[in-house]
């Protein structure tokens, strides 16, 4: 079981990992990338750094880029778990994302306002990043329920993600997102078998 300054960093990564995949990059999020801790911290998971044009310019090749990837006009793939595990928007998954919202709640910020699909592979992470605020913060006897919470969430709602990251790493020619999907698929490696 892990201790709960583990399980706010977890949620930290989820938060950061929600972000980057519910929205396009935004200045803010690139200057973060751009140096210290969370770059470091970024490139030693296996991610890639934006490239070092001026911001204006980052910003915009990697909004293109987030289109290709995920949103279309053709070759995107959805990040979405009906989509990849039922081949259909809104799929079986819902009922069981809709249990996790009614123990933990919405995700919530302007992100969600963006996305509202439960489905969606960052509003999934931005799920188990409340999961893990709430270990990090629970009571000593809470700690085997939330630790069995997490797991179940892990189980039905994120596993998917580590295949379609694999999938989506050979399908992309942006090299950003290819680090950021390596980078989510170790993560979710390591929360599928903790050490």
């Amino acid at each position: 079981m892990l201790d709960q300054a583990n399980w706010k960093s977890d949620a930290n990564v989820y938060g950061f990992l929600a972000r980057l995949w519910i929205a396009e990059l935004d200045e803010t999020v690139l200057e973060q990338l751009g140096s210290g801790d969370l770059r470091d911290a970024y490139l030693e998971l296996g991610g890639v750094a934006p490239s070092q044009n001026s911001i204006a310019e980052a910003v915009e090749e990697l909004a293109i880029e987030y289109c290709a990837c995920f949103l279309g006009p053709k070759g995107h793939l959805p990040p979405h778990q009906s989509v990849v595990s039922h081949s259909r928007f809104q799929g079986d998954c819902l009922s069981s994302l809709n249990q996790f919202v009614d123990i933990i709640g919405e995700p919530n910020g302007e992100l969600f306002q963006q996305q509202k699909m439960l489905d969606h592979a960052g509003v999934q992470l931005a799920l188990m990043q409340r999961v893990c605020a709430f270990g990090a913060q629970c009571e000593p006897d809470d700690m085997q329920a939330i630790s069995e919470l997490r797991a179940q969430l892990c189980d039905a709602h994120l596993q998917w993600l580590i295949d379609y990251c694999e999938v989506a790493t050979n399908k992309t020619s942006s090299t950003f997102y290819r680090g950021l999907f390596n980078v989510t698929a170790k993560f979710l490696q390591a929360e599928h078998s903790p050490v």
